[in-house]
């Protein structure tokens, strides 16, 4: 991380400058993409002033702060930025979490699924009426929501399905 530190209507000494470089190394837990930190301190009448701005690879984070000491305002600001990284890192932390990535399955779950064989989830009984082809051809128009129709043939007495295709037209399955 490259830090700068300026200064304005003050002279920023070593200690000030070590100060700054200890906190501000010390956010790279939160994020190790962070690039370049920029410290402006500078004294407006009685008041120090620490304006402080990290530059990562995704985004930026600025805080400010404010006292009587130097010292105290470059804590706040460090702070301030500290918590919006927290926060970030959160954030990121939770989306990863929400990705749908399942959680790790042990050996007996794992040989649970493997033996699992697919099954019969629903089961219908009709009675095939016996009917003619062109009867099974009008039953099926008037149902909207069948795409096939099961009945026994009247003429063969063998059991046929009708069945529409996507041109419109109608196909037919004949018991052998």
């Amino acid at each position: 991380m490259q830090i700068s530190i300026v200064g304005r209507h003050l002279k920023v000494t070593e200690p000030i400058k070590r100060y700054i470089d200890e906190r501000l190394i010390k956010l790279e837990k939160y994020d190790r993409t962070i690039v370049e930190a920029r410290a402006i301190v500078g004294i407006e009448k009685y008041r120090h002033l620490a304006e402080i701005t990290v530059l990562s690879k995704n985004f930026s984070v600025v805080g400010k702060g404010q006292s009587n000491d130097i010292y105290t305002s470059v804590a706040a600001a460090i702070d301030k930025i500290e918590k919006q990284l927290k926060k970030h890192h959160e954030r990121v932390k939770e989306h990863q979490a929400t990705k749908g990535i399942p959680p790790a399955l042990t050996i007996p779950e794992i040989e649970e699924i493997k033996s699992k064989k697919p099954k019969v989830i629903k089961r219908r009984t009709f009675a095939a009426k016996p009917m003619s082809l062109d009867e099974a051809k009008a039953e099926l128009e008037v149902l909207n929501n069948v795409d096939f129709l099961v009945f026994r043939n009247a003429n063969t007495e063998k059991v046929n399905v009708l069945y529409k295709q996507e041109d419109g037209n109608f196909g037919l399955i004949e018991e052998t």
